[in-house]
């Protein structure tokens, strides 16, 4: 049977080092033509939670993949809400359904189908 509930501040560790690695691209893909940028922004927030919740899941096998995404969403809608709160200029500008809905599930589904395997070949 898996752990249900993985340590919060090892899931916590791990959102916020994807998390700052997305910030980190998205930074730069800002000056793309907004094509462009869409394209670059999801697929850093893909590769970024794929890579490393595929780490996650390799040092904590047992880990459930549901309740890990769970968690995961949970912190990074905190990191999101503080960012936007204290250190964006214009926090209303990416929240909308292209730049922040999508990317959130875009998320979702990398940690969940990382996770997925080890918790499927548990007997």
């Amino acid at each position: 049977m898996p752990h249900r509930f993985a340590s919060f501040s090892t899931i916590a560790i791990y959102t916020f080092v994807a998390w700052v690695i997305v910030q980190f691209i998205f930074s730069f893909a800002l000056s793309l033509p907004r094509g462009a940028f869409i394209a670059v922004h999801y697929l850093a927030v893909i590769l970024a939670f794929a890579l490393i919740f595929r780490a996650y899941f390799d040092v904590h096998p047992n880990a459930d993949a549901f309740d890990t995404t769970a968690q995961a969403i949970l912190v990074m809608l905190i990191f999101e809400g503080i960012f936007l709160a204290f250190y964006a200029s214009d926090p209303l500008r990416f929240l909308n359904y292209t730049d922040w809905i999508v990317p959130t599930f875009l998320t979702a589904c990398a940690i969940y189908f990382v996770g997925k395997p080890s918790t499927a070949n548990i007997a």
